[in-house]
C-alpha cells in the first residue's frame, strides 16, 4: 500500500536560473537532505531565450511505494477540472529522489507555468535494473488513491534511459501524449506502432544525442512539423505545434543540458498544458 508523504510547502520564488542559492523543499529519504543547495548551472547564455521572469511555487508531496518514490507536484493557481497530467520520467544514472533535486524538478515545473499535475516516479538508472512502473495504468491508480488526478489527457516524458519505461507505456491505453525527450535509444518500433495505432496518438521528439534515431522515426511516420529547439518559445511556432499530431524537434544544446540548463524542459513543457493565469 502507497504511503503519503508529508505536505511540503509552496515552493520558493526563485529568480529564472537555478543558481547555487537555489533552494529546495523535499520529503525525500534521510540520504537525501531536506534542504538542499542546487549546483550552480551556467545559463549564459541560456540554451533558449525563454527564460521565466518568475518560478511558479506549488506543492509537493512523495509516495512510497514498494516500486519507489513517487514525488508529485502542482503548482499554485491549478485547476484539476482543465488541467492535464504529465509524468516525468527520469534517465540513467540518477534515481527519482537525485533527479529531483540536482535537476531542480520543482523549480522548472514551475518554470513552464501550466496547469498540470506532474507526477515523477522511480525509473531504472542502469540497464541492468527492471523497469519500476511496466504500468502506467498501476501508477496512476496508486497516485490516484492518494491524490485526485485530473479528467484531462496523461502525457508521458521521458528523458535518456527512460525509453526502457515509455517501451512498456505503449501498451497502455491511459497514454495520450508521449514525449521522447532525448530518449531514442532501442528499438523505434514501438514507438511508431504507437503513434500509428490511433489518430489520437500525439508524438513529440526530441533529438539532441539520438536525432538519428528521432530524425528516421520522424521520417518513417511522415511527421510535418520539424523545428529547433531554439524554436519552441516562438508564439508562433507553438500555435503550429498545437496543430500538428506528430512534431520533431532538433537540439544541438547537449544531452544534459536538456533537462539541467534550466530553459529547454519548461520551454518544452509549455507545448502540453494551457498556461497558468501569472501575473
Amino acid at each position: 500500500m502507497a504511503r503519503l508523504a508529508v505536505l511540503v510547502g509552496t515552493c520558493l520564488l526563485l529568480p529564472s536560473s537555478l543558481g547555487a542559492d537555489s533552494a529546495v523543499q523535499s520529503t525525500a529519504p534521510a540520504k537525501v537532505p531536506p534542504v538542499l543547495e542546487l549546483p550552480a548551472i551556467d545559463l549564459e547564455p541560456p540554451a533558449i531565450d525563454d527564460t521565466p521572469e518568475m518560478i511558479v511555487p506549488g506543492q509537493h508531496v512523495r509516495v512510497d511505494t514498494p516500486s519507489g518514490g513517487v514525488h508529485v507536484w502542482w503548482p499554485d493557481g491549478y485547476d484539476a477540472a482543465t488541467a492535464v497530467t504529465i509524468v516525468y520520467v527520469h534517465g540513467y544514472w540518477v534515481d527519482v529522489d537525485d533527479a529531483w533535486l540536482q535537476h531542480g524538478l520543482p523549480e522548472q515545473f514551475g518554470a513552464a507555468a501550466v496547469n498540470a499535475l506532474f507526477i515523477a516516479p522511480e525509473a531504472p538508472a542502469t540497464n541492468r535494473d527492471n523497469v519500476n512502473w511496466p504500468s502506467l495504468t498501476r501508477l496512476l491508480e496508486t497516485v490516484g488513491r492518494e491524490l485526485k488526478l485530473p479528467a484531462g489527457p496523461v502525457i508521458a516524458f521521458g528523458h535518456s534511459g527512460a525509453f526502457r519505461t515509455l517501451a512498456e507505456w505503449v501498451r497502455d491505453p491511459r497514454m495520450d501524449v508521449l514525449v521522447m525527450f532525448d530518449s531514442g535509444y532501442g528499438s523505434m518500433l514501438p514507438f511508431r506502432d504507437w503513434a500509428r495505432a490511433s489518430p489520437k496518438h500525439r508524438l513529440i521528439t526530441v533529438g539532441d544525442d539520438t536525432i538519428v534515431a528521432t530524425s528516421y522515426l520522424a521520417r518513417w511516420l511522415g511527421t510535418k512539423l520539424s523545428l529547433d529547439i531554439a524554436d519552441v518559445s516562438d508564439p508562433t511556432v507553438r500555435e503550429r505545434v498545437a496543430k500538428e499530431r506528430l512534431v520533431h524537434i532538433k537540439s544541438s544544446i547537449g544531452h544534459m543540458t536538456l533537462v539541467t540548463g534550466g530553459s529547454a524542459l519548461p520551454s518544452v513543457l509549455r507545448l502540453l498544458a494551457a498556461p497558468l493565469p501569472v501575473e
